[in-house]
């Protein structure tokens, strides 16, 4: 069996969601975090796997959230976990 790739705990600002995938955010991964941001102002990504620790590998998962999560801003970046906010739609 599989062990998922992430898992959410909801907390009071939202939601904590850690991510334990080693290579680049799945589909799945995404569309959870828009799930959550349509509920939630912001979401707080924490990354657990060994990826974090080597800097390359984290910039390419915070620019894989930019070009796949356009709306969304990264608020914050503390240690390995990004605050992910819902950005206020502009008309």
């Amino acid at each position: 069996k599989q062990k998922t790739a992430y898992e959410i705990m909801p907390s009071l600002v939202g939601s904590e969601m850690c991510i334990r995938e080693e290579y680049g955010l799945s589909e799945n991964v995404i569309k959870e975090i828009k799930r959550h941001l349509e509920k939630h102002r912001e979401i707080k990504l924490k990354f657990l796997s060994s990826i974090v620790y080597d800097q390359e590998s984290f910039r390419k998962y915070i620019e894989e959230i930019k070009e796949k999560l356009p709306e969304v801003e990264i608020a914050k970046k503390i240690g390995h976990t990004l605050i992910l906010r819902r950005q206020k739609h502009k008309h």
